[in-house]
């Protein structure tokens, strides 16, 4: 994922979310589209997705091992 030409990795086990429901064989994403399955209209102000916790997890990861990494030298 890119944000402003800054590449953020994302592991393929924050993206998956678990099944649907138990009996379910489909799976959830991590990353949601706001205008499939809602009432939710791309534009006027609304984000067309969500990338939440999935985006968060890495980048927390990311800031906490650059700052140990920093205390140590």
């Amino acid at each position: 994922m890119s944000f402003g030409g800054k590449s953020w990795p994302i592991d393929s086990r924050d993206m998956n979310l678990g099944r649907y429901s138990v009996d379910s064989p489909d799976c959830l994403g991590g990353i949601f589209d706001l205008t499939q399955g809602s009432s939710i209209e791309a534009g006027g102000g609304n984000p067309s997705w969500v990338v939440g916790d999935t985006f968060l997890v890495c980048l927390t990861a990311l800031i906490c091992y650059q700052l140990s990494d920093f205390e140590m030298r």
